[in-house]
């Protein structure tokens, strides 16, 4: 089975055709919720092949959205079979905004 495959099988899911259609409606925010490994990135990517435009997923730390990120590239990459950035399927780019700093006991102030 390859990852297009897994991919399709995702977009097929009724969860995964409920998020993107709750996604279409203005202001719209989701949280998933029992999603284990690199599930998170295939519903993500599914959506994102349904709804066009722009996504913003934020993630408890950098690491774990590292690695959202890096499997996101994966799966839309395998997509397109190029080797190429992945880009997203409405062809647009991927972006990755970590924090820029930790301030120990500063955690009310604005981070840029």
């Amino acid at each position: 089975m390859f990852i297009s495959d897994l991919l399709a099988r995702y977009a097929g899911n009724i969860k995964t055709l409920a998020i993107a259609n709750e996604i279409s409606q203005q202001g719209a925010k989701i949280h998933a919720k029992g999603l284990v490994g690199s599930a998170t990135a295939f519903v993500a990517a599914a959506v994102m092949q349904r709804q066009k435009g722009n996504h913003v997923f934020v993630l408890p730390d950098k690491e774990e959205a590292a690695y959202f990120l890096n499997d996101l590239e994966n799966i839309l990459q395998s997509k397109s079979n190029e080797a190429q950035p992945a880009p997203q399927p409405d062809g647009g780019q991927l972006y990755f905004f970590p924090r820029s700093a930790r301030v120990a006991y500063e955690i009310e102030q604005t981070d840029n």
